[in-house]
């Protein structure tokens, strides 16, 4: 393969056969409908459009007020704000319609693989063109027009295919381990819902008490969500740990200061259980390309999660002896507490580890006399969605810690928080290593597609498994 110099190259004007274009203004939005995918669920991190704080559009306004809608294996780009150029493609069925700033691409396949123009839309060489052609310094925008100013290397169609499905392959199984994710999270969130805040398990005593029937087991199928007979299919190591699950549970709900809970578990503020750690505002001038990874706001995913990006700053690893008390421990809860993000939340990653904590959040993380910090995890999150309009300030929204520290915090039997914290522990393991292997499979990605693109690697690369 010839090196970039010597290369064909296509424009982006040429290489496409249609595009799907909504003219620069906001369709009418409703509250429930069609999701409307903005600019901010387009990444170049992401192989297909995420679902973050969405509008939708009503079914008259879906089939009437667009020019068009994209189709499978289009690719989304966007084309003006502070997303500009991030690109991802069309999933299959499209459950979706986008918004204005963005525009999908169809490939015009007798000229380019669509895997390939996919690829090399995000490829540094084309990234940065597209931020070349910008027309705005404010607000960058790549303009329609300008499309035929972005040209792409046009290697033979066999290479295309070949580094089209490298990139595609690589994409997806990154996807795969981001969707395993999200059921996982899920999972522990269900968990968490049904044992601490709907008390299912003890309801399903009381009524079955009531009922003359077996409290546990009735407990055993609020855990497990299986019928009595599907009990049955169980294997009996299966209804043994079932059953001692159901046996933590009491049988009676009593008056608190939070309600009704459980019979036995107490009611305390979050602070007797929990402290409220600051973050430092670092200086740039300390800054170094390797050391110690400082952890910001801008690192908190959509997903909840630490996430590492291609400007994250570092500082000395001597900055350690000196700012100890601003360093992370392994899954700590993370909270942005002021301006533009505040409300968001962030669980720290092992092998994000180690990192010095930045300004702008706080970390709450379980004192000495509580093990459960899962489920200060889930408590504190829950608070946060709920209570958001404790933010206030004039110039910039902002939490007070003090209205955390004196928020009624519900603290459930010991051995029941010990299974939870087992399962959930458990989960967030696995979310981890999801997460790292992710990681890895997005670093080789994207260090070997220029290496490709160039020529300097051949295209010979083996399907993934």
């Amino acid at each position: 393969m010839m090196p970039y110099n010597q290369m064909n190259e296509i424009s982006l004007a040429d290489a496409v056969r249609f595009v799907v274009d909504n003219r620069g203004k906001t369709a009418p939005t409703e509250k429930i409908g069609i999701p409307l995918i903005a600019t901010n669920c387009i990444s170049n991190a992401e192989l297909y459009p995420t679902k973050e704080r969405l509008r939708y559009v009503s079914d008259e306004i879906y089939a009437n007020w667009f020019r068009a809608h994209p189709e499978p294996g289009d690719i989304i780009l966007t084309n003006k704000g502070s997303q500009n150029g991030a690109v991802c493609l069309v999933p299959d069925p499209v459950d979706f319609c986008i918004a204005q700033d963005m525009v999908a691409l169809r490939a015009d396949e007798s000229k380019i693989d669509p895997l390939y123009l996919f690829a090399a839309l995000r490829s540094t060489l084309v990234q940065n063109r597209i931020k070349n052609l910008n027309v705005d310094a404010v607000i960058p925008h790549l303009k329609k027009t300008d499309f035929n100013k972005l040209f792409i290397p046009l290697p033979d169609k066999k290479t295309q295919e070949t580094i089209g499905k490298f990139y595609f392959d690589f994409s997806v199984k990154i996807e795969l381990n981001r969707q395993i994710n999200q059921t996982l999270e899920q999972i522990a969130q269900t968990i968490f819902k049904s044992w601490f805040v709907d008390f299912e398990p003890v309801k399903a005593k009381i009524a079955a008490k009531t009922a003359g029937h077996d409290p546990d087991r009735a407990a055993m199928c609020a855990i497990s969500g299986k019928t009595a007979a599907e009990l049955d299919q169980l294997t009996a190591e299966q209804r043994q740990q079932l059953a001692a699950t159901a046996a933590l549970f009491p049988d009676e709900l009593v008056e608190s200061e939070l309600g009704l809970v459980p019979v036995g578990w107490s009611v305390s503020t979050l602070g007797k259980y929990c402290d409220i750690l600051n973050g430092h505002a670092f200086k740039s001038k300390d800054y170094v390309t390797e050391g110690i990874f400082v952890f910001r706001t801008k690192n908190f995913s959509d997903s909840g999660y630490s996430e590492r990006l291609s400007d994250d700053v570092f500082l000395p690893r001597t900055f350690c002896d000196s700012h100890s008390k601003f360093l992370c421990r392994p899954f700590d809860f993370h909270l942005v507490m002021v301006a533009a993000s505040i409300g968001k939340t962030a669980v720290i990653f092992p092998h994000h580890l180690p990192a010095l904590r930045n300004q702008n959040m706080w970390c709450f993380r379980a004192k000495e006399n509580f093990s459960s910090k899962i489920y200060l995890q889930h408590t504190v999150s829950r608070i946060v969605k709920e209570l958001l309009g404790w933010a206030s300030g004039s110039a910039r929204s902002f939490f007070r810690k003090g209205d955390f520290q004196q928020q009624m915090f519900l603290f459930p039997d010991s051995e029941i928080l010990a299974c939870f914290e087992n399962t959930a522990l458990s989960t967030l393991n696995k979310i981890s290593t999801n997460n790292l292997e992710s990681a890895k499979l997005s670093q080789l990605r994207d260090s070997m597609l220029p290496k490709l693109l160039s020529g300097e690697l051949p295209p010979l690369i083996p399907p993934m498994k």
